[in-house]
Order: C-alpha cells, then structure tokens, then sequence
C-alpha cells in the first residue's frame, strides 16, 4: 500500500507520518511505502507522473498552494481511485469531504485511533480487491479473475458476460446472475439492475439511472436498487458514513 501525508507545518506532518508508522509496525504490514509532501502542487505533478497512491492524508489549507479540497477535486476529475483523508484545524469544511467521496475529516492532532482505522480500512480493501479472485470456466478455458478486474457482469437470457480490464471483449459463460451473486462479496459487487452487477470499486459517480465506470462506460440502475448501489458507494469510499472526527471540539 502507497500512502502519502501532505501537509505544511512539521509537527502535524511528524505527528501523522508516525502514527502511521506506528501502526505499520503494530500491524506487521511490511509492503508499505511512506511518502511525505509539504507542498499540494508536488503531489498534484507526483500524480500527474502516474505516481500511484492509495491513501492520501491531506491538509485542506496549505498557505501559498492548491487547497486540499482542489487537489482532492483533480483527483476526483481524474476519476482516480485514491482513498483521501482530511486533517484540518478548521469546522467549517467538515460538510465538503462528501463532494469528493472523503473516507475521514480528522481534527488535528490526529489520533492514533483515527489513523489505525483509516490505514487499516484501506489496506484490508485493497487485499480483497487485488489479491482475492473468481474462477470461471468458458468455451474449454478456465480464467481466474482477480475482483479488480471485472468491471461489472451482465446477464443476457441463460449467458453471464463479464466486462473485464484484461480485454475488450467480454468473457461469456452459460450461468444466471443469481448462480454467481452469493459467490462474489458483497462489499464490492452489488446488483444495480435485474440484468447487471457492477463492482463498486470501478465507479466513479452515481445518478439516479446509472453508474459511470473509470473506464468511461456506463451500467444502468433501476428504481429497485438505487438505495442499495447508494448505501454500497458510501460504504466503499467512506466507510459507510463521513464521521467527521471532531469529538470533544
């Protein structure tokens, strides 16, 4: 797992880089790797360099650069899957992290409590995603998908066709959506159609008909499953709900 801390002032910037190390250790996690930036416009060019980041903890105002807020808002343009965190001294944004899918608005100092859940939130996703798979058998083949890479899985009368990042075409199997729904987990894959299960950690942004994926193709939603697509993006980006870590304030 990548994570990187932005922010300006040193003792914030020390206080959170160990806590996070802190937690590494206490965790026993050895493939992380820890960068830290005083400045949002190096982060900004870092990505722009197809620099690969899983968590970012980022200050909402660094004096003389690109807010945190703006950045997050490029990485959301960018349809980028970084998990973000707020730290701030300030109330006043707590409302804002929900535009940009904010996993946390953490108050300063950050506690280590906050820092242990974000850091292990992520990583535990990111083992279910990239190491766990699916195994299918189709035309004398058998693939094993690892669940990042199914997009999202369409039924058309007795066949299943998964739409994958490994190809444009589809792979088809001869199986009905309820035959492979109960296989798959429910923290990733949620049926948003009668006809289509799409894997939430490809969604980029909700209306109320459809999901737009990260590759710029779209799956429909149904009145049926609205609430249920809604409440499984919540969960995915913002650990089912923006606390906003001001307790006590």
């Amino acid at each position: 797992m990548r994570i990187v801390v932005c922010e300006d002032e040193t003792v914030y910037q020390t206080a959170i880089a160990e806590a996070i190390e802190r937690w590494q250790s206490a965790s026993g996690h050895t493939d992380v790797e820890l960068s830290v930036f005083s400045s949002s416009e190096d982060v900004l060019e870092a990505i722009e360099h197809e620099a690969e980041i899983d968590l970012l903890f980022v200050d909402i105002q660094i004096p003389g650069e690109m807010s945190g807020i703006d950045l997050a808002r490029r990485i959301r343009e960018a349809c980028l899957d970084m998990t973000i965190v707020f730290c701030t001294n300030y109330n006043e944004y707590v409302f804002v992290g929900y535009t940009v899918n904010a996993l946390r608005y953490l108050k300063k100092l950050v506690s280590q409590e906050d820092i242990n859940y974000c850091c292990s939130y992520v990583y535990n996703r990111l083992i279910l995603r990239n190491d766990h798979a699916l195994t299918l058998f189709s035309g004398g083949k058998r693939y094993v998908l690892r669940y990042i890479e199914i997009r999202y899985i369409e039924a058309r009368g007795r066949s299943l066709n998964f739409s994958t990042t490994l190809s444009d075409e589809p792979i088809r199997i001869n199986a009905r959506l309820a035959d492979i729904e109960s296989s798959l987990p429910k923290s990733l894959f949620v049926l948003c159609h009668r006809s289509y299960i799409v894997n939430i950690a490809h969604v980029r942004t909700l209306t109320r008909t459809e999901c737009l994926l990260s590759n710029g193709e779209s799956v429909p939603i149904s009145r049926t499953y609205v609430t249920d697509i809604n409440q499984a993006f919540d969960r995915y980006h913002q650990g089912g709900g923006l606390r906003n870590g001001l307790d006590g304030v």
